[in-house]
């Protein structure tokens, strides 16, 4: 009859938890290589920077732009430029500190997710990840400021500064409207107005006393006497 033993020291069990590294996919999708074209109407302006060109993503999506399947941007790029579009070669010697601005994160599944060369990610436990874009914002607009001042893209035109112009005195005008007894609404209305003020300012300091902006009179603060007056 077998006799009955003790057991006492159990073996250890070396066990693994498979661990990843780079971005996570699982809760969202890795963005394509992309490049940057600017538009002649793509422009705004930045009260700590002044005008600066409006970026365009063209994105090596395959199907989209004509990109075809192995993520060739060069169709994608003739279309851009025939409508009037400055491609930013990331190899223009111009570029200077910002040349090859497109950088990627390597991914969990080991693909690429590219990003702006200013981007950085932190990815919580939960896999969710935060990108810095407040702190990314003013390397990316001294970015978009060397492009104009390099040359890289061509200058701001007067007809263009006319139309951001009226745009930016229509939302002053809008909000003037509002305004009414509205504390909130007319301290909106002054920020804008200022700001309305500040683009003509600049504009004057770029291209000198000649250059003297024809520009709507800014609405006055309402009042019971100039409401009547119209």
């Amino acid at each position: 009859m077998p006799q009955p033993i003790t057991l006492s020291q159990p073996k250890t069990d070396l066990q693994t938890v498979e661990t990843r590294s780079g971005l996570p996919t699982h809760r969202h999708r890795p963005q394509s290589r992309f490049v940057y074209v600017v538009y002649p109407k793509s422009w705004e302006y930045d009260e700590d920077n002044g005008f600066l060109p409006v970026m365009r993503r063209l994105t090596a999506k395959p199907g989209a732009n004509g990109v075809d399947g192995r993520g060739n941007l060069t169709k994608a790029v003739a279309a851009a430029t025939q409508k009037g579009g400055t491609y930013i070669d990331p190899k223009d010697t111009r570029l200077g500190p910002y040349a090859d601005y497109v950088g990627y994160y390597e991914t969990d599944t080991g693909g690429k997710w590219y990003v702006d060369f200013c981007s950085k990610a932190t990815v919580l436990g939960s896999g969710e990840i935060i990108w810095n874009t407040k702190e990314a914002a003013p390397e990316f607009a001294a970015f978009r400021k060397h492009l104009a001042a390099s040359g890289i893209v061509p200058a701001l035109i007067p007809e263009v500064y006319q139309w951001l112009l009226q745009r930016e005195e229509n939302n002053a005008q809008q909000l003037h409207i509002r305004a009414g007894d509205s504390p909130a609404v007319m301290a909106q209305y002054e920020k804008q107005a200022a700001k309305v003020q500040s683009m003509i300012d600049e504009w004057e300091r770029i291209n000198g006393a000649k250059a003297k902006t024809k520009s709507a009179k800014t609405p006055r603060r309402k009042t019971a006497e100039n409401i009547l007056e119209g």
